[in-house]
């Protein structure tokens, strides 16, 4: 797999490039995941189509938006239109895992006419909010954000000690822990910090609410 890095309307969109047939697929990783999401199961094969696998701003090499700005899941639908305007094809086929199996639907239903096919990988559907939380959920958020908008990023001593706290949140194998976590650190002079942390310190704002008729 050969990296890749796609300038777009406001970003830098890093991944990982496999394949060179005709029809692309655009690979989307789940959250705080990145493009190597997809590496096991790529890596060593040729496939018959183009492969992007992208890291979503926030995640991975690709950069990241201004302090002053939040990480709503409907950015990730505007990124990866932009990525597909960037890369100049009219219709994509889209996998996406966890979160990004999310993005990739609510992506098709709003494009359907850029959309060859959709391939979900332990994802459903979007994750929602009742409709008589939805003020809650707000509120929190809100409070969330003021309380960590000044927290400093844990910084460790060794590689091994945030793959040890990684494990903590999953059931992936060190090997695997390894593999993502190399694209998500970043080395410091006193150690290493693991910036995509402060992008989950905060509640997200907007959710899907479901609508019972």
């Amino acid at each position: 797999m050969q990296p890749f890095n796609i300038q777009t309307r406001n970003l830098n969109i890093h991944g990982l490039k496999i394949g060179s047939g005709e029809e692309v697929v655009v690979a989307l990783h789940g959250w705080l995941d990145n493009c190597n999401s997809f590496t096991p199961m790529l890596n060593g094969h040729t496939p018959e189509q183009t492969w992007y696998c992208i890291d979503f701003s926030g995640h991975g090499l690709t950069s990241w938006r201004s302090d002053d700005a939040h990480y709503y899941f409907v950015d990730y639908i505007d990124d990866v239109y932009q990525f597909i305007e960037a890369i100049g094809v009219n219709k994509v086929h889209l996998v996406g895992h966890s979160m990004g199996a999310m993005v990739a639907g609510l992506f098709a239903s709003c494009f359907s006419d850029r959309v060859r096919t959709v391939s979900f990988i332990e994802g459903i559907g979007c994750v929602t909010t009742p409709s008589e939380q939805v003020t809650e959920q707000l509120k929190n958020a809100v409070l969330n954000r003021t309380r960590t908008h000044n927290k400093k990023a844990r910084v460790y001593q060794s590689k091994a000690h945030i793959y040890e706290a990684r494990a903590k949140t999953t059931d992936l194998n060190n090997e695997l822990i390894s593999l993502l976590m190399q694209r998500n650190i970043k080395a410091l002079p006193s150690g290493f910090t693991f910036p995509s942390s402060k992008i989950i310190q905060v509640l997200g704002l907007m959710k899907c609410n479901v609508l019972v008729q």
